[in-house]
């Protein structure tokens, strides 16, 4: 590899420039997270292994390549392309997208675009909120996918049913006459280079026709032996249960045990169904190998688990290690400051949500947090006037999207839970973990009808969540209801057998209803699972006592 030119915004490196060679692959980095201008270009490994004439830009931030650096990086570029008869942009996401804004500067035949962005500038895709932190800080200069060539062929490689960009194709689709390359169930994060690296062959004889046919046969024929397909289902199956998409994606994760989507994904749904201690072993091992890109997202979710674990130290370490990986990115600081104001850390705590405030005005949530954390912070400086305690923050959120369900605070106004409650009623149907963490909070206060009516709600549209049914038995027994209450512990139990708490919770409910023999069977369970537990094996002794006073 040869550096060519470098800026501060931009790189360019050529494998190989044999000016014999008929074609030239010009490809795009996709995001990273974490850019960096030292990293691989996209495709780089497979050119140099191929011996095919290449040219690899990277940015240096993840701003879609609006910068003077990076257009000077294309220009530099465009001008060893002339040299060639035909010219291939090729990129994936970030990268699809310059693959194909660039293409009339780089004067291509085809522009290669795997799952790309039409734009994600909101004021042209309103719907577009997976990079709003990147969209807010981009002036968006260079974006004219609309203008693309008629000269040029795009070639869109998606997922049909992966909605967000399934709109992109169409809105590129709408200036442009492309070659659609549909595969259901690839997600956005592609197919990998067993169908990738012959389609770009394809690319440089210009045979598009032969890129979609031998690109649909392949994956027809290898998909239920990748990893993606099975995430894809656990996914979008929305009718599964918690457990068969666990399922599923075990079985993506014996295939490619270091695919950090599938970690994530197991992750967040281990962490719904109140399995901490799993979810955290799923997540280290995923330290273990995952890119730098990912690294900030695993400490994140650690941060949870921790948390969930009563492990309040270690959580709030993790919770800093994701916010000093990705400084710029709002969430991780917004993360940080609620583990922060639930230590009751005011200062450190509006520092950091001010940053989140700063690095992204539009997102309310963060600004209902800097709202709700500066009455804290106040709150803590007077005199307290009753014995409680100052509100603790709530637990975080996994998707910045839906955290607003997360942010039930103990003690807030009458008029604001009345406010949450509304909207934790509205959570999307295939999400759980918002409408737990927002049961969860309701609970801690003692507001039981408010929690039941979230519990009843959320279950309507994701029935047998193990960890919304373990609520609602709490909810129920608080309320005087012990046979409906035992009759959601046991779906719980049924559900998630492996779940130590639901054994214990269901043993105290049969405990208090009388039936000591069967209370002892779930919390022998209780123990077989987490010995450690020294609750458990208190509540094991009190039933054994119930039992023997019968005798």
């Amino acid at each position: 590899m040869v550096e060519l030119f470098r800026n501060e915004a931009a790189c360019l490196r050529a494998n190989s420039l044999d000016i014999d060679a008929e074609c030239l692959v010009i490809s795009f980095a996709p995001w990273s997270g974490r850019p960096s201008l030292d990293a691989p270009g996209w495709a780089e490994k497979l050119c140099e292994s191929q011996q095919w004439p290449a040219l690899h830009i990277r940015s240096a931030d993840d701003d879609w390549y609006q910068s003077d650096g990076a257009q000077a990086a294309v220009d530099r570029a465009a001008g060893i392309a002339r040299r060639y008869a035909r010219v291939v942009t090729y990129g994936s996401s970030m990268g699809g997208y310059a693959a194909l804004n660039f293409a009339n500067d780089l004067g291509a035949g085809i522009a290669f675009a795997v799952a790309p962005q039409f734009s994600i500038d909101r004021a042209k895709v309103g719907f577009e909120t997976r990079w709003a932190a990147e969209a807010a800080g981009t002036a968006f200069v260079r974006d004219r996918v609309a203008a693309i060539s008629p000269r040029v062929r795009p070639v869109l490689v998606y997922d049909p049913w992966f909605a967000a960009d399934a709109r992109h194709i169409e809105r590129i689709a709408a200036h442009c006459d492309p070659v659609r390359v549909r595969l259901p169930l690839m997600g956005h994060d592609g197919v990998g280079g067993r169908i990738l690296k012959p389609m770009l062959a394809a690319a440089r004889e210009g045979d598009w026709a032969r890129m979609r046919a031998d690109a649909v046969a392949r994956f027809r024929r290898e998909r239920k032996h990748t990893a993606a397909y099975y995430l894809q289902l656990a996914e979008r199956v929305r009718s599964l249960s918690p457990q068969a998409r666990l399922e599923l994606l075990r079985r993506a994760h014996a295939i490619e045990p270091t695919h950090v989507g599938v970690a994530l994904k197991r992750s967040t749904l281990l962490l719904s169904c109140g399995l901490a201690m799993e979810a955290l072993s799923v997540q280290e091992q995923a330290l273990d190998h995952a890119s730098p890109a990912f690294i900030a997202v695993l400490h994140s979710h650690r941060a949870q688990a921790l948390a969930a674990l009563g492990r309040d130290g270690e959580a709030l370490a993790a919770a800093r290690r994701a916010r000093e990986a990705a400084p710029r990115h709002p969430y991780f600081a917004h993360h940080l400051a609620q583990l922060l104001g639930q230590a009751q850390a005011w200062a450190e705590a509006l520092q950091h949500q001010r940053a989140a405030v700063a690095l992204h005005r539009d997102q309310p949530v963060y600004l209902q947090q800097l709202a709700r954390l500066e009455r804290a912070a106040a709150a803590a400086a007077e005199p307290p006037r009753s014995p409680e305690p100052p509100p603790r923050m709530p637990q975080p959120s996994l998707d910045p999207d839906r955290a607003r369900l997360g942010e039930a605070a103990a003690g807030v106004p009458e008029a604001e839970r009345a406010q949450l409650l509304a909207q934790a009623c509205a959570v999307e149907p295939s999400y759980s973990g918002a409408a737990s963490r927002l049961s969860s909070a309701l609970l801690a206060r003692g507001y039981w009808d408010d929690a039941l009516a979230v519990q009843d709600r959320a279950l309507e549209r994701i029935a047998d969540t193990p960890l919304l049914l373990s609520h609602r038995a709490h909810a129920l027994d608080r309320l005087g209801r012990p046979q409906a209450a035992l009759a959601a512990i046991g779906r719980a139990v049924a559900l998630a057998p492996d779940n130590a708490y639901f054994h214990h919770q269901y043993a105290g409910l049969l405990l208090a209803a009388g039936d000591a023999r069967e209370a002892e069977r779930e919390q022998r369970a209780a123990l077989e699972r987490a010995p450690a537990q020294a609750g458990y094996r208190e509540q094991l002794r009190r039933i054994q006592q119930r039992l023997a006073a019968a005798d």
